[in-house]
């Protein structure tokens, strides 16, 4: 997961990274059950800066350098962060992803292999 910066640069949200560390002691990965629980001692919260959030969320089969990855985006020339992840995922996101809701919030998708091996969800969040 990564988050977007006030700046417009991006940073890696998950796997969480104490100051100084240099690896995670929590890995993000899903396992053959499909889905990751976060760490109990840890929290998503919105920080007090402007009116709406912005995170990507990548789902990969293949381990991904994700260090690689948000430097990509924060380099990326593009005007929204949607379109900065898309710029530095383009040569493996799987672009016939499609994606649905249910009306108790969770997000899926559904994809047909191929390949490329990532998929990337946008979510903006509205602060009020």
């Amino acid at each position: 997961m990564f988050g977007q910066e006030v700046d417009g640069s991006s940073f890696v949200l998950f796997p969480y990274l104490k100051t100084g560390e240099t690896v995670s002691k929590h890995s993000p990965y899903c396992g053959i059950t499909g889905y990751r629980l976060f760490p109990k001692a840890q929290s998503l919260e919105a920080d007090s800066i402007g009116t709406k959030d912005y995170i990507a969320i990548v789902v990969s089969k293949d381990e991904l350098d994700y260090n690689r990855i948000n430097q990509a985006i924060s380099q990326s020339r593009q005007s929204t962060y949607a379109g900065k992840v898309n710029e530095a995922l383009q040569s493996i996101l799987i672009r016939t992803a499609r994606f649905n809701s249910t009306n108790d919030g969770r997000i899926y998708f559904k994809v047909d292999a191929n390949d490329n091996k990532a998929v990337a969800a946008i979510v903006a969040f509205d602060k009020r």
